[in-house]
């Protein structure tokens, strides 16, 4: 009944699976215990792989987190109308990198509108709702970044923007390095390279500050792409072999 590949997966059978869906369904606390499990799996999973992702380890990350692309969406969905936001919190980066690395914009920006969707609705006052503004801008600053691959331009601009000042006063200091160069991307795009310098070199001195090797290898190409598109040949030459070095 059921069967191991040689990667050690598991699978079975699509009526099988069918019929243990219905029997599960039948004992709705067993369904919710198992959903619980199966939700808090799939978000340790896109949170520990996460740095994987930005490391030397991103293709064999890549490739596990592909084959389980199915599983991740339906526990994202169920995390997302549940409104298990450690769940969603521990994933969300997870999640973002997996779409934006395999350039599947379309499927990410819709797993990232579902999630602002829901936790806008409301929810409790106090801590719950400071900690759902801060996801919601989290989440907001990375569909500007997958709105900007696709060269929505505006909406990407707006999105940043509006993350901006949220995560900014909730010092989350990693996600602020982010929106700011995601802007500075933005505006490089649409050739505001006044703007965009200042945008970058704050995002790279804010990842520096960090520590964040992977944020300022990006930051450093985009310097890079800016300095080409400026004409700039040989700086965007020692950015961008700084930047590939790192």
């Amino acid at each position: 009944l059921v069967q191991r590949d040689r990667s050690g997966r598991y699978s079975i059978h699509e009526l099988l699976r069918q019929f243990a869906a219905r029997r599960l369904a039948a004992d709705p606390a067993d369904e919710q215990a198992t959903l619980l499990r199966f939700g808090a799996h799939y978000a340790r999973l896109l949170e520990a792989r996460n740095a994987d992702l930005q490391g030397a380890r991103q293709r064999q990350a890549l490739a596990e987190l592909e084959v389980e692309h199915d599983n991740l969406w339906k526990a994202w969905c169920w995390a997302v109308a549940a409104e298990r936001r450690a769940e969603l919190e521990g994933g969300l980066d997870g999640m973002y990198r997996l779409h934006e690395l395999r350039g599947w914009y379309t499927e990410g920006m819709q797993a990232l509108e579902l999630l602002i969707a829901r936790m806008e609705r409301g929810g409790a006052p106090g801590e719950e709702a400071e900690a759902r503004a801060l996801l919601v801008a989290r989440a907001r600053a990375r569909l500007g970044a997958l709105a900007c691959w696709v060269g929505q331009f505006a909406a990407a601009e707006a999105l940043l923007h509006a993350a901006l000042p949220v995560l900014r006063a909730r010092q989350a200091a990693l996600d602020t390095a982010f929106a700011l160069t995601g802007l500075g991307i933005v505006a490089t795009e649409r050739d505001e390279r006044g703007q965009a310098r200042r945008l970058l070199d704050d995002g790279l001195a804010a990842y520096k500050a960090l520590g964040h090797s992977s944020g300022i290898a990006w930051s450093l190409d985009a310097l890079g792409d800016l300095a080409g598109a400026s004409g700039d040949y040989q700086r965007a030459k020692e950015l961008l072999n700084e930047s590939s070095t790192i």
